[in-house]
């Protein structure tokens, strides 16, 4: 909320972003003193195959937001078109880098079918 006066909306959305990155450390950090999760060196190969899809999927979306914006669609379209690429580009990058959570994703998906 601090940085919103300095940078605006996107100040909103880097402080937001921000706590979410130390809330989630501080957490993990409370849940492997508990609990002894490792976190070793599986953990941070994944950690940094999700940080690779989510930078993949962020370029992405920023390209469409960029093209979209020269062509003078509205909003709604924008947004709609963004979010439904950014999802399926998303997906797509976590299953080429052969992530955790893709691979959950899939489980997830046969066992609905079935």
């Amino acid at each position: 909320v601090l940085l919103m006066r300095v940078m605006g909306v996107y100040g909103l959305a880097l402080a937001s972003s921000i706590s979410l990155i130390f809330n989630y450390l501080y957490l993990l950090r409370k849940l492997h003193l508990k609990k002894r999760i490792g976190l070793g060196g599986v953990f941070f190969k994944s950690f940094a195959k999700t940080i690779t899809a989510s930078l993949i999927m962020g370029l992405t979306v920023e390209f469409l937001i960029a093209v979209f914006g020269r062509l003078n669609y509205g909003p709604l379209s924008v947004v709609s078109v963004s979010l439904a690429t950014g999802v399926i580009v998303y997906i797509f990058a976590s299953f080429a880098l052969k992530n955790d959570s893709a691979s959950i994703l899939k489980s997830v998906i046969m066992k609905r079918r079935q």
